[in-house]
Parts: structure tokens; sequence; C-alpha cells
């Protein structure tokens, strides 16, 4: 049977929402930074949020592979230990989802930020293993090979559940996503990964960036999905984060991103555009446009629903030089943006970053 539909039928151990999401702020982000990454591989991937796991990694949107799931706990000191992994069901909840999938490209990574200390309950002689590097994937058998005691912690492991199971589909990773100020961890993280692919963004971009894709997360992981039926595309509608997902936001966020020379809008709107009502003061009008700038970020939606409606203009035909105030009448005769305030207070402004980023910019 394929993954999805093992996917599909399989119930969830317990009902994820908005309950569990106040007290897994941490999983969020480590979910952030496992996209942040499959990103920067330009991967194909779906990340489901609080379904079956805290995260599930699927290789591929239309017909997965491969399945990874990541059960994630933090500990302010002490070790992780074996003893604690078992006691605590961490083992017996990988297996299960391990033991669902078995016959596919399946594996349980479970995550923490402090080390990991194995070793067999009742040990005497200090010959346990630890395991201390950061962002590093460790399966469990090759980290059991290299103590003494390899056989009994495999015994250990194995009489802990009901089933033989195969510990090369097991794993172990300290994450180097911090306890404290993980979100601005994740921020600095995004902050790289934007920056790579695109120069030109700037700081209050990048925060703007930030915040919706942290909302989606958050959004994804307080969801309920528990139908009785389940379909795919309801299902990665309700718990998944696609690469398609993010780029959405970064067109959203490029939407409303200003220039930060205004000295260039205005060159470009007098000797291009030959807009007249800007031949009078320079100096007004950077003034006026720093302040459109920090509400156009404040008001980042409505600004994005009046760039929509421009987009949809037919302009191809219109003479430059007519070609602010064209746009201009057709959006003062749109009801959907002519009553907001931002667009009243600053419609010709819109109207001529939205022309010099067409032509100048990059879009």
């Amino acid at each position: 049977m394929a993954i999805i539909n093992k996917l599909l039928i399989k119930a969830p151990r317990e009902v994820s929402g908005r309950e569990a999401q106040s007290r897994f702020g941490y999983q969020v982000n480590f979910a952030a930074l496992l996209i942040i990454q499959l990103l920067e591989e330009n991967r194909n991937f779906v990340a489901l949020l609080e379904y079956l796991d805290d995260i599930v990694i699927l290789d591929n949107v239309e017909n997965p592979e491969q399945i990874t799931f990541y059960q994630v706990k933090t500990n302010i000191s002490t070790e992780i230990t074996l003893t604690t992994m078992i006691s605590e069901n961490y083992i017996k909840y990988m297996n299960e989802n391990v033991k669902d999938f078995d016959d596919e490209n399946v594996s349980s990574v479970f995550v923490s930020n402090t080390s990991f200390k194995f070793n067999t309950k009742n040990a005497r002689d200090n010959k346990d293993i630890t395991f201390k590097n950061y962002d590093l994937l460790m399966p469990f058998d090759t980290f059991i090979n290299t103590s003494e005691k390899k056989d009994d912690l495999v015994k250990v492991i194995k009489n802990s559940l009901e089933n033989e199971i195969d510990l090369s589909k097991y794993y172990i990773y300290r994450t180097s996503l911090p306890l404290e100020q993980d979100d601005v961890f994740i921020k600095g993280k995004l902050m790289n990964y934007l920056s790579s692919i695109n120069s030109k963004l700037d700081i209050p971009a990048i925060n703007a960036m930030y915040n919706e894709f942290n909302k989606k997360l958050n959004d994804l992981s307080k969801n309920l999905y528990t139908p009785i039926i389940r379909i795919k595309d309801e299902l990665f509608t309700s718990k998944g984060f696609k690469k398609e997902d993010f780029n959405i936001i970064k067109s959203k966020v490029y939407n409303y991103m200003i220039p930060v020379d205004p000295n260039k809008i205005y060159d470009f709107s007098i000797n291009i555009l030959k807009y007249k009502p800007l031949d009078s003061n320079v100096s007004k009008f950077n003034t006026r446009y720093n302040k459109f700038s920090v509400n156009a970020i404040q008001y980042h939606g409505i600004h994005s629903t009046i760039i929509d409606v421009i987009k949809s203009i037919n302009i191809d035909d219109v003479d430059d030089e007519k070609l602010v105030e064209h746009i201009i009448d057709k959006c003062d005769s749109d009801i959907s943006i002519c009553n907001f305030e931002f667009y009243k207070s600053y419609k010709d402004l819109i109207v001529l970053v939205f022309i010099y980023k067409g032509v100048e910019w990059w879009i």
C-alpha cells in the first residue's frame, strides 16, 4: 500500500490542536528549522504538523516514497537516557509509526536539545555511551554498536516492545535549536536563506515574511483534522506545509516590499512617467514616501489586496505619461479597495512603486 494511503487511514495517537500547541511551541520552531533546510536544498516536500507525530516529513507532494517521523522533546539540563525513552514510551511511539509503515521507506527520529546517554538500567560499570554532537542524524544501531554492552542495550529496547524491530530505522538527533529565544534563532536562519535567494530583501520585508511563515505553521499545528474519511488534499491543506506554500508567502511579501531609495522612485516618476503632481518638492515626497514605507508593512494585508487589483488591470496599451492616472482611476472604481484609508492616503505612491518594480526591479 502506498505511503499516502497508509497516512490517510492511520488514526492519530492523540487529538492535536490548540491545547497541544500552547505546550509545544518549540516543536513548531523545530518544524520551521526542518522546512528551511528543505528549502535550502530545493527539495520537494510536505511537512505535517501535529499529525501522527510532532512533525512528519514526506519527500513528495504527489507520490511520496519516503516518510520520516519526528518526535521532539526538550530538557533543561539533564541528558536523555535510554531508560527515560522507554519509561516515557518515547520508543514505543516511534515503534508504532514505523511498524505501520514497515514495508515503506520509513524512519523515526527522536529529537532533543540535550545530549543522549544509553546504558542498561542496572549497570554498575559506568560503561554507558553518550551522544553530544549537534545536528547529526545518528541511527540507533550505529550508536549502540559503539558500546561494549551493545547486546544488552538491544535486548532492553526489544524487551520494551511487542515486536522485533529494525534499529537502523530509528534515529537520535540533538538539535542546535536553543530552548530560549528559539524564535530569534529561526528568524536568523530564515534571514540567511532569504538573503541567499534575493539580496534586495530588506529587514522589514524579512520580518513580514517571518511573521507570515510563523503564523502559517502555528495555524497548521492548531488545526484539528480527524474526519472519518480522509482525503489527501484536505489533509495537506489542514495540516501540511509545502514548498508552494512558502512561495505564496514570498510572493505576498514581494508585492508589498518597498524599494528603499525614494530618490530613484522620484526620478523614475518625473523623467519616465512625467507624473506632474511630483514636480513641486522632492523633500516632501521623501518624507511622505518614508511614512508610506512604514504603513505598507503595517497594513501589508490591505496592500497585498490592492496590488492584486492593480495586477488585474490591463495597462499594456496605456501611454507612460497617462499610466499613473489610468491605474488610479480604475482602482478608485473598485469598491474592494477604494474605501481603505491606506489606499486613500498613498494611492499614487502605491501605483508608482508597482510600476517601478515592474519596470526596474525584479518582478
